[in-house]
C-alpha cells in the first residue's frame, strides 16, 4: 500500500502499534517526502478491514494497494508496526536493491516495497543489538 499522508508520521505509527497488537497484525511503515509505504501482515480479513479504514482516514490521500499475497511466514513477525523515515540521501538503499534510483512510491512494485522495508527492518534490528551491547 502506498499513499501521501497529511498527518504526522509518528502519530500514525503510535496508533498503528496499539491497534495492530490487538488485531494480531504486524508490518512496517516507511515515510519519505510525505509519502508512506506500508506492509501489513496478518489474517486476510483483519488486514483488509485495516486497509479499508486507512483508505477512509482523512489524513491520507492517494491510498493505493500495490499488492496482496498469502505467505507461509510473516516478513515482520516482531513488529506491531515499525515506522521509519528515509531522507533523499537514503536513495542509495534503492540503488543497492537495483530497482529504482530514487524514492518514488507510485513506481514501486509490491516486491520492492517489501524488500525496502526488509532492509529498514535489518538496519533497525542491527542498531537495537548495538545499543543493547554493554560498553567495555
Amino acid at each position: 500500500m502506498l499513499g501521501a499522508a497529511i498527518g504526522a508520521g509518528e502519530e500514525v505509527v503510535l496508533a498503528a502499534e496499539r491497534h495492530n497488537a490487538r488485531a494480531d497484525i504486524t508490518g512496517a511503515l516507511l515515510c519519505c517526502n510525505r509519502w508512506f509505504v506500508q506492509v501489513l501482515e496478518g489474517d486476510p480479513v483483519a488486514t483488509a478491514k485495516l486497509y479499508e479504514s486507512i483508505e477512509k482516514d482523512s489524513r491520507h490521500e492517494s491510498v493505493t494497494l500495490i499488492g496482496a499475497r498469502e505467505v507461509d511466514q510473516r516478513y515482520f513477525p516482531n513488529w506491531g508496526m515499525c515506522g521509519a523515515r528515509l531522507s533523499p540521501a537514503d536513495d542509495a538503499i534503492l540503488k543497492v536493491l537495483g530497482r529504482q534510483t530514487s524514492f518514488s512510491p507510485p513506481e514501486m512494485t509490491f516486491e520492492l516495497a517489501r524488500d525496502l522495508l526488509g532492509v529498514v527492518h535489518q538496519v533497525r534490528s542491527l542498531r537495537a543489538v548495538e545499543l543493547a551491547k554493554p560498553e567495555v
